[in-house]
């Protein structure tokens, strides 16, 4: 992933921002990511003619980030994309993340639990989406408050613990 954040508003604006960033070498590519991979998703977002037209209505920048996105031209239904990224390095995160392997609920989860409550109460979340830490909680955001979630995708996602399942079976369809 590339790390920084984005700025409320047009999507392909912030993407315009960071382009120039990663051609220049001041943008931190993490992982394997190459500058050549990075510019060319840059590059299919703003040539994609739905998603070049989504906007940023929240973002949230700390262990896991998050970002709330909205289609200028949803023709009215206020549908909304919630975003969450994965662990980003940190020893704070990777520690919260072997906890959650022998805890139900670990104390990054249950902040963001509180944040998922706000927002599921201010945005129509439909679709939710993340990967690997971000994909745990992708679907922990669909269990637990994804009344109105359509379509929930998590890539590489860990599981949960047997105590998770147990309290919250009532809310999943299992």
């Amino acid at each position: 992933y590339i790390k920084g954040s984005f700025d409320k508003g047009l999507l392909s604006q912030n993407l315009l921002t960071l382009k120039k960033d990663v051609q220049s070498g001041t943008a931190t590519l993490h992982a394997l990511l190459t500058k050549e991979e990075a510019l060319k998703t840059i590059n299919a977002i703003l040539d994609d003619p739905i998603l070049k037209n989504y906007k940023i209505v929240e973002s949230k920048n700390d262990n896991i980030s998050t970002a709330i996105f909205r289609d200028t031209a949803d023709y009215g239904k206020n549908d909304n994309v919630l975003i969450i990224r994965g662990t980003a390095g940190d020893r704070l995160t990777w520690h919260d993340n072997f906890g959650n392997i022998l805890k139900a609920e670990t104390n990054l989860a249950s902040k963001m639990n509180t944040y998922y409550a706000e927002i599921s109460k201010k945005y129509n979340i439909t679709q939710v989406s993340g990967h690997s830490r971000g994909g745990n909680e992708a679907q922990r955001f669909t269990i637990k408050y994804g009344n109105n979630v359509e379509q929930c995708i998590s890539f590489n996602g860990q599981g949960f613990t047997d105590e998770f399942i147990k309290n919250n079976k009532v809310l999943m369809v299992l």
